[in-house]
């Protein structure tokens, strides 16, 4: 960097008049800035970010998961005329008319178990199925999905209760256990239930039967 000086007999020359002074003092300041360089300090590797690589979209696998499928599949129910529904967005609606105009309503129920039923090393679901007939009563169903290759083959739907909950769903080896909150014997089905039951099932050859214990 040069420094230059600017002696005080230049500017109080009064030979000299002010739009001089002004244009020497400007030429000074910009032969500063030509002649002065600033030096920034090297970047500290260590202290870099490296940027996260970009999948391409084409790349992303955008097939839904099982459980996403389940809100789409045509279950057996044996209740219906057809012997089957097809849920859309976990939803099956039909009107019938019996004494007078009604419908049933099926949805896919909040409780649901996705494991290996069959040990084929592929995901299978255990779900539940709300339907309304139109009275009083809510009818929970249980059923398995088997995934053969990507393809959800449905089982038939069992029964479990009217107005009922549940509690938990558990998969074994070509079994389900499901532990449900009922009501006892001498309770209204209008009552809260209260009391947890565990009911036993076994898959064999696609079929859902339960098990007495």
């Amino acid at each position: 960097m040069k420094f230059f000086i600017i002696s005080s007999n230049i500017l109080l020359d009064s030979s000299r008049t002010l739009s001089q002074v002004c244009l020497l003092v400007t030429s000074l300041v910009f032969t500063l800035g030509c002649e002065s360089k600033i030096s920034l300090p090297d970047a500290d590797p260590a202290t870099l970010k490296e940027i996260p690589n970009i999948v391409p979209l084409s790349t992303i696998d955008h097939t839904p998961s099982l459980a996403q499928r389940l809100y789409d599949c045509t279950y057996e129910f044996s209740d219906i005329d057809a012997g089957f529904i097809t849920l859309e967005n976990g939803y099956f609606e039909k009107s019938y008319e019996l004494g007078g105009a009604t419908k049933i309503i099926i949805k896919l129920g909040q409780q649901f178990e996705i494991s290996d039923i069959n040990n084929d090393n592929q995901l299978d679901a255990v779900v539940t199925l709300i339907a309304d007939y139109g009275g009083t009563g809510t009818f929970t169903y249980l059923a398995v999905v088997i995934n053969k290759e990507n393809v959800l083959i449905p089982t038939n739907t069992i029964c479990l209760g009217d107005r009922i909950g549940i509690n938990k769903i558990q998969i074994l080896a070509n079994h389900v256990v499901v532990d449900i909150i009922d009501r006892s014997v001498d309770q209204a089905a209008a009552e809260r239930p209260t009391i947890i039951v565990p009911r036993y099932f076994k898959l064999k050859e696609n079929t859902l039967t339960e098990v007495v214990k």
